[in-house]
């Protein structure tokens, strides 16, 4: 897929239905991290940096969120009370420049954006907040593009000789993990997608948004930022997990807290992403589409989970360390214990490392599902909030945790071992995705329209036509001729008349642009490539 630019106004194609299903678990923050993430002014003043920076008529979704957390700061801290002056002028300024900003888009870039961001600098100076850290960790610049190189989706039915044209429901929930349109706002004005975080049903360890990232590679989906309703007051960043395999590895969530795929992508549509409740046959393609994901052939462990002959020395070595029993380590477990070989490295159960800061000193609310060890190789940084950068940071995390005397050989063949598990082939598409086989991918989305259009649903009908001319207007910033400029733009107002006529009842009217569509894309196809 071409990678979408953070540009104002255009769509950035991606999304994060499932951001966060399990991977392991991590240190406790550093402390003068968390006392910087603890602050939800700062938080929120860099979200609002984010927001203004790709979206502004977005901030009237923030402003509201923001000014709460003022009027709480202003109780807690009665003496720092300046900034209200200057944040009131900033709101004062953004409703003034909505309309304008949709009318002139240019000029809104170049001069009432700067103006903004001048403004809210003043409010973070009048109010009194330190300056944001220049060391990267919580730097400004946002990053929801797709993961580079791009990761190669293996999806089952594909590879036993279907197309996806072929299966409807499969290539309807592959248009709505690829659609901003299933979630709420802010998230869908911001373009985002399931594939924003999950870029070809794997992970995106570049993904990072100011005030919600703690690090590359996840965030916090359970703040008031995209769902105030479901804000559990507290920053928890989580890492983007990998979503390949995903139907052997329920339970979902951190903690293994909800048993069917289904009501887990549901409740992230709704509770983190600000949804409405979607459509039960939008929840069924979803499902469908995600249990076609597979695991990267590994050609060096046999189906069992051993070995084989083509893993190295040091794996081999490794692996009886893995099966190793440790009588400090969980009243003597391996690490083959919980990640069970002949199971996708899974047990399907919950444990707690101690890793987890609980509400007391004896709480019991640290445990964590089991994630698989399988295609991991390509998927740091890990543990679940991201905190270790390397499968090594890993065993040397476990060996100093439990005192599992490990040498520093038998470090280094331990970790061969969690890397030859790992690894798969041809993990990364070779070249980016062109143009052509962007828009082919929206070829597979309009073949659902005889499907749907079969049973009667217009509602879903709709919104396949709206994300493919969304995803069609989202190739122009890609283009150089004005020729294919031109081109795409017809295209995209093709498909948008056909959802005008739907929208009034006039399917032949409707099915005719989309015909019109199909001829215009086919006849120009070696002028696109």
């Amino acid at each position: 897929m071409l990678l979408m630019r953070r540009i104002f106004w255009r769509g950035l194609g991606l999304l994060c239905i499932l951001c966060f299903l399990p991977v392991a678990v991590s240190h406790p923050l550093k402390e003068e991290r968390s006392l910087i993430i603890s602050s939800g002014l700062t938080k929120s003043f860099q979200s609002a940096h984010f927001i203004l920076n790709l979206n502004p008529i977005v901030w009237e979704q923030v402003w509201p969120r923001l000014e709460i957390i003022i009027d709480e700061w202003e109780k807690k801290q009665p003496e720092k009370t300046k900034g209200r002056v200057e944040l009131t002028a900033l709101r004062k300024y953004i409703e003034a420049g909505a309309d304008k900003a949709q009318l002139d888009r240019v000029s809104w870039r170049k001069q009432g954006q700067k103006h903004a961001l001048a403004l809210l600098e003043k409010a973070r100076l009048a109010i009194g907040l330190e300056k944001i850290s220049s060391d990267g960790f919580f730097s400004e610049e946002s990053h929801i593009e797709d993961q580079s190189p791009t990761p190669r989706q293996i999806l089952g039915m594909k590879e036993r000789g279907a197309q996806e044209s072929e299966t409807p429901l499969i290539a309807l929930g592959d248009m709505a993990f690829d659609s901003p349109l299933i979630l709420g706002e802010p998230a869908r004005s911001l373009q985002i997608t399931c594939n924003t975080c999950h870029n070809k049903g794997a992970t995106n360890p570049a993904f990072f948004i100011p005030g919600l990232s703690q690090r590359s590679g996840g965030l916090d989906v359970s703040g008031s930022f995209f769902a105030p309703h479901a804000n559990n007051g507290v920053f928890d960043h989580v890492d983007i997990p990998d979503l390949r395999g995903i139907r052997f590895t329920a339970p979902y969530g951190r903690n293994g807290r909800t048993a069917s795929l289904r009501e887990f992508t549901r409740n992230v549509i709704v509770h983190e992403f600000n949804g409405l409740e979607p459509d039960s046959l939008i929840l069924d393609s979803l499902v469908a589409y995600m249990n076609e994901f597979e695991f990267l052939p590994n050609p060096k462990i046999h189906r069992d989970g051993t070995l084989s002959d083509l893993a190295s020395s040091s794996a081999k070595r490794g692996e009886k360390i893995f099966h190793r029993p440790f009588p400090q380590m969980m009243r003597g477990k391996s690490c083959a214990s919980c990640h069970q070989p002949d199971s996708h490295f899974i047990d399907h159960k919950r444990h707690d490392l101690g890793t987890v800061p609980g509400f007391s000193p004896h709480s019991l609310n640290g445990a964590l599902d089991t994630p698989t060890l399988l295609s991991s190789k390509y998927t740091a940084p890990y543990f679940h909030d991201g905190s270790l950068a390397s499968l090594s940071e890993v065993v040397l995390w476990f060996n100093q945790r439990f005192s599992l005397g490990l040498g520093e050989k038998e470090v280094k063949d331990l970790t061969s071992y969690l890397e030859e598990v790992g690894e798969g082939l041809d993990p990364y598409e070779k070249g980016g995705d062109s143009l052509v086989d962007e828009l082919d991918e929206l070829e597979t989305f309009l073949s659902t329209y005889e499907y749907l259009e079969s049973i009667s649903h217009k509602k879903n009908l709709s919104l396949t036509l709206l994300t493919i001319a969304q995803k069609i207007e989202g190739q122009i910033s890609e283009l150089n001729e004005s020729k294919q400029v031109s081109l795409i733009e017809k295209m995209a107002s093709l498909i948008k008349e056909a959802d005008r006529f739907l929208g009034e009842g006039k399917m032949f009217e409707a099915k005719s642009r989309i015909e019109k569509y199909r001829k215009l894309y086919r006849k120009n196809l070696e002028y696109l490539k």
